[in-house]
């Protein structure tokens, strides 16, 4: 999405640039999720719908004490829930 990373990438980019994220040997998958009671605190701050998602990345980060990775600058007006967010250039 050119309006969160700044640059037009077609897809077979952006999914080059997963594929190199994923790859990376400190990448990890979060397992166990958490249970939505337990990250509710996480959705009390949300403006709308489209925050859902987000708050939930937070959660899942905050509740596993890891770094959440975005491409999207916006991300971090939304954390302020005890997530580490970090912010990568594509």
């Amino acid at each position: 999405n050119e309006a969160i990373v700044g640059v037009r990438k077609t897809p077979a980019e952006a999914l080059d640039l997963l594929a190199r994220i994923t790859g990376d040997a400190l990448h990890v998958f979060l397992e166990p999720l958490p249970a939505l009671p337990r990250v509710a605190k996480h959705f009390r701050h949300l403006l709308g719908h489209q925050q859902v998602t987000y708050a939930y990345l937070l959660a899942v980060t905050a509740a596993n004490t890891a770094t959440l990775l975005t491409l999207d600058r916006r991300l971090t007006t939304v954390a302020g829930t005890g997530a580490e967010v970090e912010v990568i250039k594509p």
